[in-house]
C-alpha cells in the first residue's frame, strides 16, 4: 500500500532535485559569459573606460622624453622649453595641448613669452615675443586655480597658470637682468571681472639678482618682467659701484636704475659708513 508509494515519491523528488541542479549549473555556465560579453560590448559602444585600463588615480598620463614643448593659453604661447622627461596629466578626452598639470625634469632652453595686446582672447594664434629665458632641474606646472596665490594677490586676481621651477634655477630677462635661486614661480594672473592679464615672478627661498653693476641678495622677491620693477623683502643686501646697502625692503626700478629703500638703511657710500632712512639712490647719476 503506502510504503511503495512513499518510495516512488522519494525517487521522483530526488530526480527533480538532480534535474534542477543540472539546469542551474547550465544556466550559470552560459549566463555569466553572456552577461560579461554584453557589458563589454556596451562599454565599447559608449566608449567607457574599463577598470583595468584606468590608472590608480584615474588620471590619463602622457609621457615624453627628450622633447620640446610649447604651452598654449588662449591661442598664444605662454612658455616653451626642452625637457629630458615630461609627464602630462591630460584632460580626459582632450587633445595633447589640453593639459591640467605636468611634471618636467632636466629643463633647458626655456622661454617665457610676452602677453598679448590687447589682452582680449583671439580666435587665431597671436604673435608673442620672448621676454625671458630659464632653466631648472625640475618643474611643476598647473592650470587654473589648483594652486593657492599669496593673500594680497588673491584679493585682486584669479590664477590662470603656475609653473614652479626648482633646482639650480637660472632666469634671465631679455634686458639682461639675471636671477639665480633654488626655487622660482612663474605665474599668469587675470584681474577679477576684467580681461587684463599680467605675469609675476615669485621667489620665496632666497635669490641673487644681477644687472650691470648692481647685485641684490634677498630672501624674497617678486616682479613683473614687463614693468621691470622688482620688489625685494624680508632682508636685502645690495652691492653697486659706489657702495653697499642693507635694509628690510628695496624697490628696484631696473629701467630707470633707481633703488628706493623705505625704512631704515645702513651701508657704505664711497667707503664711508652711513645710516639713513627712506632713501632713493640714482645709479645713473650716482647720487641720492
Amino acid at each position: 500500500g503506502w510504503f511503495p508509494e512513499r518510495i516512488r515519491g522519494l525517487v521522483m523528488r530526488t530526480k527533480g532535485y538532480t534535474l534542477r541542479r543540472w539546469l542551474s549549473f547550465l544556466l550559470l555556465l552560459v549566463g555569466v559569459p553572456s552577461v560579461l560579453f554584453t557589458l563589454y560590448r556596451w562599454a565599447i559602444y559608449f566608449k567607457l573606460p574599463l577598470p583595468f585600463t584606468e590608472t590608480i588615480d584615474n588620471r590619463p598620463l602622457i609621457r615624453l622624453e627628450n622633447a620640446p614643448f610649447t604651452s598654449m593659453i588662449d591661442n598664444r604661447p605662454s612658455w616653451s622649453l626642452h625637457a629630458g622627461v615630461m609627464e602630462f596629466d591630460r584632460i580626459p578626452g582632450g587633445a595633447l595641448s589640453n593639459i591640467r598639470s605636468a611634471t618636467l625634469t632636466q629643463i633647458t632652453e626655456g622661454r617665457l613669452y610676452s602677453l598679448p595686446s590687447p589682452t582680449q582672447p583671439s580666435p587665431k594664434p597671436t604673435e608673442s615675443k620672448q621676454v625671458a629665458t630659464f632653466r631648472a632641474d625640475k618643474g611643476e606646472y598647473t592650470i587654473g586655480q589648483q594652486s593657492a596665490l599669496p593673500y594680497d594677490l588673491s584679493l585682486l586676481y584669479a590664477l590662470k597658470w603656475k609653473f614652479i621651477l626648482s633646482g639650480n634655477v637660472g632666469f634671465q630677462t631679455d634686458s639682461g637682468m639675471e636671477l639665480k635661486t633654488p626655487q622660482l614661480e612663474l605665474i599668469e594672473l587675470q584681474r577679477n571681472s576684467q580681461p587684463t592679464v599680467e605675469q609675476r615672478i615669485l621667489c620665496h627661498q632666497g635669490a641673487t639678482l644681477t644687472y650691470k653693476e648692481v647685485t641684490l641678495y634677498t630672501n624674497q622677491t617678486r616682479f613683473n618682467p614687463t614693468d621691470k620693477l622688482i620688489e625685494c623683502t624680508d632682508g636685502v643686501r645690495t652691492t653697486f659701484a659706489e657702495g653697499t646697502l642693507q635694509t628690510d625692503k628695496i624697490y628696484w626700478n631696473v629701467k630707470e636704475q633707481q633703488l628706493y629703500c623705505p625704512g631704515n638703511v645702513t651701508g657704505t657710500w664711497r667707503k664711508i659708513p652711513f645710516v639713513g632712512e627712506n632713501m632713493t639712490i640714482d645709479l645713473k647719476t650716482k647720487g641720492f
